[in-house]
């Protein structure tokens, strides 16, 4: 489609080709972003992708969230913004934070990427959801406990039912051989 588009418009005299070219959305460099492939984000990144939004977040606030100050760093200086936020008002010094990255999130207050309270909030949530997941963890380890429980009761019943049904089986076949009169035991 690219290569049509800069045919045609080199046909009627527009030679705005490579500028088209670098405004087309760049998968590897979203998916860099998204995945924190540092490597990839680096050799990919121009003054365009820095700016473009990714599922409706800036590119910024990803790395930022997944605290990689160096791919903060390279965007910053491709030319995003530090002011940059969430859909719901969130700082990249809240993304950073939440995610368990305080220095990261404490460069980003010191550079103006959110406030000290942005911080104090995200450190907060993450200290929350940590608590959160142990207590999940914990449910889900006393779950299994008791699911393992319950297959070894339930192993240890059938295995005395099977006892159960061998010697019914056992006496019900010698009623058998004693009303037809013979005795095979």
């Amino acid at each position: 489609m690219k290569a049509f588009l800069c045919a045609l418009m080199s046909v009627v005299g527009l030679s705005a080709c490579t500028e088209l070219q670098s405004h087309s959305f760049d998968r590897a460099f979203a998916e860099a972003v998204v995945s924190n492939d540092t490597r990839t984000l680096f050799s990919t990144c121009n003054r365009t992708n820095a700016t473009r939004p990714i599922n409706g977040l800036q590119p910024i606030y990803y790395v930022a969230s997944h605290g990689n100050e160096d791919a903060i760093d390279l965007l910053y200086n491709s030319g995003a913004s530090l002011k940059t936020r969430s859909p719901e008002g969130r700082s990249l010094a809240y993304a950073a934070a939440v995610n368990g990255h305080s220095a990261t999130a404490a460069k980003l207050v010191k550079i103006g990427g959110g406030s000290s309270s942005d911080l104090a909030a995200g450190r907060a949530q993450w200290q929350r959801n940590r608590e959160q997941k142990k207590a999940h963890d914990a449910m889900m380890i006393a779950g299994m406990a008791w699911i393992a429980n319950q297959m070894f009761q339930d192993s240890i019943s059938n295995d005395a039912k099977s006892e159960s049904d061998k010697r019914l089986e056992y006496f019900q076949h010698l009623q058998m051989d004693r009303m037809n009169g013979t005795t095979s035991h």
